[in-house]
């Protein structure tokens, strides 16, 4: 650790000192001291306040400039190792608004139209949807990277609107990232715990379907999720919109497999429009099915069929 040799006067506690409302208006401290008795008070007033700031300008050399401060008389010596502290002060800001550090991300630190595989340097940043490699489900948000080396390389994201948290890192071992670690006790879209099992589902946080449902009862969507990592709810939301002159469509909303409840299932026709709204409690190790199904009362009319689901574990 740097040695400072710059040392204040007269700070300890009970110092012989005036208190700063009478040295405020103590004559001498704008005209100076004139022939006579020397009161210690005034004198070790002056003393104190030269030296305090004398040894924090110092103390911030020797922690800034990483250099020794000697009570040498080094005039040039000590201006040149100030020069040096206060350009480390201004890099290392330089250094912190690059990394994103206090900064607004979106506006300073952007990444667009990139693979998160390729940001490697360390940083924050906000990706947008235009990139890919991102945890399942966190389709844009914030990400921050650390480096161990260049062989063990970290990154963590945070989804935007709490979609979710997750976390990976780069081996030189395989080489490659290893696959993105979701936190299980986070509300995330569409059930994904990790990539694979959101391959299996064979699903997304919004599904859509256009087509003619005729009176055959027509099942549109009908994935089974995968594997819940803990007890909680299933919120599945669904709708049916017909074109103009359209009518009697139905809509049948239907989950099983909760491990927790019978099977649940809504069902509504006639209209050109509808929607449903289901919230069901759900066990852990439950893989539960949606089926989201349409047809039509009457002849062949076109329509479209939306649905979306959320999982939210029990705290």
């Amino acid at each position: 650790m740097p040695t400072n040799q710059i040392k204040p006067f007269a700070t300890g506690s009970g110092a012989n000192v005036l208190t700063p409302d009478i040295y405020d208006v103590l004559a001498a401290r704008l005209t100076g001291f004139v022939a006579g008795v020397a009161q210690s008070q005034q004198l070790n007033t002056v003393w104190r306040q030269s030296s305090f700031v004398s040894a924090m300008v110092a103390q911030f050399i020797a922690d800034n400039a990483n250099v020794d401060v000697l009570d040498d008389g080094d005039i040039a010596g000590l201006e040149a190792k100030l020069v040096t502290a206060l350009n480390e002060v201004s890099l290392s800001n330089e250094r912190a608004t690059e990394l994103g550090i206090g900064a607004d991300l979106a506006t300073t630190n952007l990444l667009s139209g990139i693979n998160l595989d390729v940001v490697t340097d360390p940083g924050e940043h906000y990706y947008d949807e235009t990139c890919s490699g991102f945890p399942t489900g966190m389709t844009f948000g914030l990400i921050k990277i650390w480096r161990e080396n260049t062989g063990f390389i970290y990154q963590i994201v945070q989804g935007s609107h709490n979609t979710g948290f997750a976390w990976r890192f780069y081996t030189h071992v395989t080489p490659g990232w290893m696959p993105w670690q979701i936190a299980a006790n986070t509300t995330y879209v569409d059930n994904s715990i990790s990539e694979a099992t959101h391959a299996a589902q064979g699903g997304s946080d919004r599904a859509v379907a256009s087509g003619g449902f005729n009176t055959t009862e027509t099942v549109v969507f009908n994935p089974t999720l995968a594997t819940l990592p803990a007890d909680g709810f299933l919120m599945v939301t669904s709708s049916l919109n017909g074109g103009p002159g359209n009518y009697n469509f139905r809509l049948k909303t239907a989950i099983t497999g909760t491990g927790k409840m019978t099977d649940q299932t809504m069902e509504d026709g006639q209209a050109v429009s509808m929607s449903h709204s289901m919230c069901v409690a759900v066990a852990a190790g439950a893989t539960p099915t949606i089926t989201i199904s349409a047809w039509s009362d009457t002849v062949s009319q076109a329509g479209t069929v939306q649905f979306s689901y959320l999982y939210v574990p029990s705290a």
